[in-house]
């Protein structure tokens, strides 16, 4: 074989030595090249983790402080000696959905461990001890908030946690407690984790600590309250028990290969653990795996055409010289060939090429890496993320736009926006569009439904200027606030609305009654303020109870929204007090008749529980005919006018005009 190799050619040799050696190059850098690529892969998936775990666990964290808070406030105002009284404790509560709100249950504990009180309501809680349970010994032993590990429930069965808040008497007596109970196989804050996904496969749990730490929280529903395995199957959960936050790659006691994320939560004893399946990493890999060996192939090849071509031209000169040697043979003289040129050329070419061609190399592979790295990053946040460049062409969008929308983030690259989504969608950016063009960062909200789904959508346009001042295109970031936005306007609602009449309360009458004024000076058509309460309620309320007073109002209340308009405004101020707004009136006569049916309408009797009931009402008639006046004096004149009639003997109305 060796003979064999040396009866080649220099060219041959030349070619085949340098195709080995480029070989060898492009197999090393397609190596590390893939080795970089494995190595991004991990490091960006573990940044995309960490960012998620630390939102859920910032998230988590306020939605538990925002429960201790309101549970402290709700008991502080507490007085202890309703704790016996429940049917005291259910008005009491009725006025407070805040709080209601906040929990699943709500309950009332006395001094000795009793339940007292529950709502809602469960056959065979009230009266119930927990005088045994370690979160109720804690509270009456160092009167303060305490949050209970994970406990089946002995009424209901069902696992659930447990926040409990001291009751004290003036001095600061603990006499009792206020629970709020959330269980754990209920909708809450706390379940809906167990339906965020990782990835695909991947889930979200929250353990307790203590001494034998419990899996509260589980995104698979049959760990829910059982122990955490012992270390030598779980270690990283016990580092991370022990205070060693952050990402690790690891393998769980059920076999699971993944990243792990651990964060310690501030407002309780709580770890929260995000897993990311690496297989789910590695199959993202595959396809950039496959693209750059392709690449290597390819490269391969090429370097091979361009050795053999090299080689030629390298050694064109020996073929000169060997012509010229030829001639030299017919000659007396040899013919002189100088070739220091030609061959310095030669050598100049070739380095100034290698040089290149390994700079270009280095270029494109960082480049390459680094548009990799934020495309992964950009693909995988749950944002709205996209480049649009000065005449509204969208020059990068990332993968979100495809789940969000009908929107292809391939197929949109280079076609103007007006183009791209719906003419709707297009006029409520439009003027944005335009703003953030002329160099101002623009920040907006704005509802989008796409595929039967409703988003509401913050977004921020940020202008991209260059350092002369040109404006060549803008930055565009949305995020889904849509669940934010529903919590608002739930709480909105529900701070409007009577709890137990259903009419608006104190809060919509004042706003409703600021607007009938505006209408009254800008149209001068007249209005009324009629005040109302029941009479001697206070005697209902002491000899048949609240519940019998709870529904004496209701039955008022129904009796009242059939006395007028539907444009007309019924509300309940407080306790048996209530209001009437009546607008577009003619003459002071259209509020007296109101009055007079409202006072004949509620003498008829009421039929309370078994008996019948006689009640009526005094009603105080605040007529309005003056642009100038405002809402504070108007409530002053009907109130003024509801005394008068309490002063004639009840059972009658009163009316003031100006």
């Amino acid at each position: 074989m060796l003979k064999h190799y040396k009866r080649r050619s220099l060219k041959a040799k030349l070619a085949f030595w340098s195709a080995a050696a480029m070989v060898v190059v492009v197999i090393a850098v397609t190596s590390f090249t893939l080795w970089m690529l494995r190595s991004d892969m991990t490091r960006n998936a573990a940044d995309v983790q960490t960012t998620l775990s630390d939102s859920i666990a910032r998230e988590l964290d306020a939605r538990v402080a925002d429960r201790r808070q309101a549970l402290q406030q709700a008991a502080s105002v507490i007085d202890p000696e309703l704790i016996a009284r429940p049917d005291l404790l259910r008005e009491h509560f009725a006025s407070r959905p805040v709080v209601l709100g906040l929990f699943d249950t709500l309950i009332v504990i006395d001094r000795e461990g009793r339940i007292t009180f529950d709502t809602p309501e469960f056959a065979g809680r009230v009266g119930r001890s927990v005088a045994d349970r370690a979160y109720f010994k804690e509270v009456m032993a160092t009167g303060r908030l305490v949050v209970s590990e994970p406990l089946a429930g002995r009424a209901t069965a069902e696992p659930n946690i447990v926040f409990a808040a001291p009751i004290r008497t003036a001095s600061g007596e603990t006499v009792g407690a206020l629970g709020g109970i959330l269980y754990l196989t209920r909708p809450n804050f706390l379940t809906e984790l167990s339906n965020v996904k990782v990835g695909k496969t991947g889930y979200v749990s929250v353990i307790v600590k203590g001494e034998t730490p419990m899996i509260m929280m589980h995104g698979h529903r049959d760990r829910v309250m059982t122990p955490v395995p012992p270390p030598d199957r779980s270690p990283l959960v016990y580092r991370a028990l022990a205070g060693e936050e952050g990402t690790f790659e690891g393998v769980n006691s059920v076999g699971l290969e993944a990243l792990f994320s651990f964060r310690l939560l501030k407002n309780v004893p709580w770890l929260l653990t995000t897993a990311y399946p690496l297989a789910e990493a590695r199959e993202q890999l595959r396809d950039s795996e496959r693209q750059v060996i392709a690449l290597g192939l390819g490269l391969m090849v090429l370097a091979g055409i361009g050795i053999w071509v090299l080689v030629e031209r390298l050694l064109a000169p020996i073929d000169h010289l060997r012509a010229a040697m030829v001639q030299s043979l017919d000659r007396s003289e040899p013919v002189v060939v100088d070739l220091r040129d030609e061959t310095r050329e030669v050598y100049e070419v070739v380095q100034a090429y290698n040089t290149l061609m390994a700079h270009t190399h280095e270029a494109r592979a960082a480049v390459q890496h680094s548009e990799q790295r934020l495309r992964t990053i950009a693909d995988n946040l749950p944002v709205l993320i996209s480049y649009v460049d000065a005449d509204e062409r969208m020059q990068f969008a990332n993968e979100t736009y495809r789940a969000w929308s009908d929107v292809d983030p391939v197929a949109a690259i280079g076609r103007r926006i007006r183009d791209v989504v719906s003419p709707e969608l297009y006029e409520q950016r439009r003027e944005a569009l335009r703003t953030a063009l002329s160099g101002q960062r623009v920040e907006f909200d704005l509802v989008s439904t796409t595929r039967g789904t409703r988003r509401h959508l913050h977004t921020v346009y940020v202008p991209d200027v260059r350092e002369d001042g040109r404006v060549d295109g803008l930055y565009a970031l949305s995020t889904d606030v849509t669940a934010l936005k529903e919590v608002e306007a739930k709480l909105n609602e529900q701070a409007r609305v009577d709890p137990l009449t259903g009419l608006p309360n104190r809060r919509a009458f004042d706003e409703r009654l600021q607007s009938s004024v505006a209408r009254h000076r800008r149209t001068r058509q007249r209005l009324a303020l009629l005040f109302l309460d029941v009479d001697h309620f206070k005697e209902i309320n002491d000899s048949r109870g609240h519940g019998t007073g709870d529904e004496v109002l209701c039955e008022f209340a129904r009796r009242l929204l059939t006395c007028v308009r539907q444009t007309d405004t019924v509300a309940r101020l407080a306790g048996d007090e209530f209001v009437i707004v009546l607008e577009g009136l003619k003459d002071v006569e259209e509020a007296v008749a109101i009055a007079e049916k409202i006072g004949l309408l509620m003498r008829l009797p009421f039929h309370v529980g078994d008996e019948i009931r006689r009640v009526t009402t005094s009603i105080g008639v605040a007529y309005v005919d003056d642009p100038r006046i405002q809402a504070v004096d108007i409530m002053a004149k009907a109130d003024g006018a509801l005394y008068r009639a309490k002063r004639n003997g009840r059972n009658t109305f009163a009316v003031t005009t100006f």
